[in-house]
C-alpha cells in the first residue's frame, strides 16, 4: 500500500541529468582480492571476467594464505563480515600504499556496518596494508590503468543519464559539501552496495555506492544497461535511509523482525539476514519508487513498484 501511495502522489519534475563521477577504487580491489582468496562466495572467480581474474590469480598467487586472508576467514565465521561489510570498510580507506582510514575506525563510524563492532577493523586494515605491500598491489593496479579508466568511463556515462541526483537534496535535504562517486566493482559480480563515509570531524560526507559488473564485452570490459538507472537510485538511497533506520531502530526492530520471520528463506537468498536489513531495504525501495515518479513520471514509478 505504501508503494501504491507513493506512485499515486508522484509527479514528474523538470529534473535534468547530472554528470556522475565514477572510478575504480583500489582499496576495494585489494579487499575483494583478499575476500576472493578467503573463500567468500560472493567474491569468487565465477563472478568476474576470466581474463581480469586470471591476471589477479597470476599476480597475487603467492599470497593466497596471507594473514589478511586468514583473518578475513575468521571475521566471516565469527562476525558475519561479508557482502556490503567488505565494501563498506573498503570505502573508508584512503589510497595505497598506506590505506589510511579516511575517518577513525574506532569507535565505529556511523556508516560502517555494525558487523564490524568488536571485530578490530584497525587490526585487519594493518594486515590488509601488508598484503598490498607484499603483493606489489600498486604496481598491478598501475598496469591496469587504461582498463580501469574505460570501465569507469562506461559506468559514468550510463549513470549520468539519470535525472535522480538533484532529487536527493530536494527530498531528503541537502548535505552540505557531500560528494558522490560511483565505484566500479570489478570483482563484485552481480552484487551492489550502497556504502558511504560519514566523517566524525565535520568533513563533508562521501557517497560511494559500489556497482558490481556481471556483463562484459569481447575485450573483457564491463557493460552497463538501462537497469543501472533505478539501481543507482537504490544504492544511493541507502546512504540516506539507513541512518533513519539506525536512529529509530529500537522502535522499528520488532516490525523488522516480524517481516523477516514471515519470509526468512526468501530473504536469506538475497543475503538479507535479519530484520534490520529488511527494514533498510524496505525504506530504500519505497524511496526509489517515489524518486522515479518525481523524475521520470507515474508510469516509471508503477513499473518499479511492480518489479
Amino acid at each position: 500500500m505504501l508503494a501504491l501511495a507513493l506512485c499515486a502522489t508522484a509527479a514528474p519534475s523538470h529534473a535534468q541529468a547530472t554528470v556522475v563521477a565514477a572510478a575504480v577504487h583500489e582499496p576495494l580491489e585489494v579487499l575483494c582480492i583478499v575476500a576472493r582468496f578467503a573463500g567468500l562466495e560472493e567474491y569468487q572467480p565465477h563472478r568476474t571476467h576470466p581474463a581480469y581474474g586470471a591476471k589477479i590469480e597470476a599476480h597475487f598467487a603467492a599470497l593466497k594464505d596471507h594473514a589478511a586472508v586468514q583473518r578475513l576467514r575468521t571475521l566471516r565465521r565469527e562476525h558475519g563480515i561479508s557482502y556490503d561489510a567488505v565494501a563498506g570498510l573498503a570505502v573508508h580507506l584512503g589510497p595505497l600504499p598506506d590505506l589510511e582510514p579516511r575517518t577513525p575506525l574506532a569507535p565505529r563510524p556511523p556508516m560502517l556496518d555494525a558487523r564490524w563492532d568488536g571485530a578490530d577493523a584497525e587490526g585487519f586494515v594493518a594486515l590488509l596494508r601488508d598484503f598490498a605491500t607484499a603483493g606489489a598491489a600498486a604496481s598491478f593496479f598501475a598496469s591496469q590503468r587504461d582498463f580501469y579508466a574505460e570501465a569507469a568511463r562506461r559506468l559514468s556515462a550510463k549513470l549520468s543519464e539519470s535525472k535522480a541526483l538533484p532529487w536527493f537534496d530536494a527530498f531528503f535535504g541537502a548535505r552540505a559539501g557531500a560528494s558522490c562517486t560511483a565505484i566500479v566493482g570489478l570483482l563484485c559480480g552481480g552484487h551492489n552496495y550502497g556504502v558511504s563515509v560519514q566523517h566524525t570531524d565535520g568533513k563533508p560526507d562521501a557517497l560511494l555506492p559500489v556497482f558490481g559488473c556481471w556483463r562484459f564485452d569481447g575485450d573483457g570490459l564491463p557493460t552497463f544497461g538501462p537497469e543501472m538507472l533505478p539501481l543507482f537510485v537504490h544504492e544511493l538511497c541507502h546512504s540516506y535511509t539507513n541512518p533513519v533506520v539506525e536512529r529509530h531502530l529500537e522502535r522499528l526492530q520488532p516490525a523488522g523482525d516480524r517481516l523477516f520471520a514471515a519470509k526468512a528463506t526468501v530473504m536469506r537468498r538475497q543475503a538479507y539476514g535479519n530484520g534490520r536489513t529488511v527494514l533498510c531495504e524496505t525504506f530504500v525501495r519505497a524511496c526509489v519508487i517515489r524518486c522515479l515518479g518525481d523524475t521520470e513520471g507515474t508510469a516509471a514509478a508503477r513499473k518499479q513498484a511492480a518489479q
